[in-house]
């Protein structure tokens, strides 16, 4: 945990020093928003450029305080390498954000949404590898009633949410080929049909244990 908490405090500390960097340099107006063609639709002042650096920082503190403020605590440091992973993976996307926010702004095209659905693919997989060995907690997992009343309900909905993301993670990966709309639609029907699936899933199993 404090080895992941140094490195995302690395990044981090590289994202506001490049939005110093670049800050005079960027034109007034930055893209903050692509549609899902990959084309910019939404722009914002240049000042917009420390925001992802400054919720990088708020992400990490967060990752950081939570295991020691919230009942349970101790068992999210005893669910493997999910939420150290996570803490390391949401500073890298925050820094792929700021690189391709100042990299459109300076007028150069980038695969925009082939980049996002690529990292999310990632991310979904990472979190579908390990979620069968997250410990029961109120911070991490899959926290509903049912799981939160019952371990035994607990370990079985984790076990079935890792299948769950994995194929969710797969369909962002499979989304960078498919052109526009579809790329969009497929993980996203499928994020939310996982989604339902997995709260479906968790009661039946309430039920089933009762």
């Amino acid at each position: 945990m404090k080895k992941a908490f140094i490195i995302s405090m690395i990044i981090t500390a590289l994202e506001f020093i490049a939005a110093i960097v670049l800050f005079p340099y960027l034109p007034e107006q930055i893209p903050i928003h692509w549609n899902i063609s990959g084309a910019v639709d939404g722009s914002a002042g240049k000042e917009f450029i420390f925001a992802l650096p400054v919720l990088s920082l708020v992400l990490t503190l967060l990752f950081h305080w939570a295991p020691r403020i919230t009942p349970k605590g101790e068992n999210i440091e005893k669910s493997g390498k999910i939420y150290p992973g996570l803490m390391v993976l949401l500073s890298l996307l925050m820094a792929a954000l700021l690189t391709i926010t100042a990299v459109t702004a300076f007028g150069i095209s980038v695969p925009t949404t082939e980049i996002i659905f690529a990292i999310l693919g990632i991310l979904m997989l990472f979190i579908g590898n390990y979620m069968p060995k997250v410990k029961p907690n109120y911070v991490l997992g899959i926290r509903l009633p049912w799981t939160l009343s019952s371990e035994v309900v607990w370990v079985k909905t984790h076990r079935f949410s890792g299948w769950v993301f994995l194929v969710i993670g797969l369909l962002f990966l499979v989304g960078i080929f498919l052109p526009a709309p579809v790329n969009f639609i497929l993980p996203l029907v499928g994020l939310f049909a996982g989604i339902l699936a997995i709260v479906w899933f968790a009661c039946i199993s309430y039920k089933k244990n009762k």
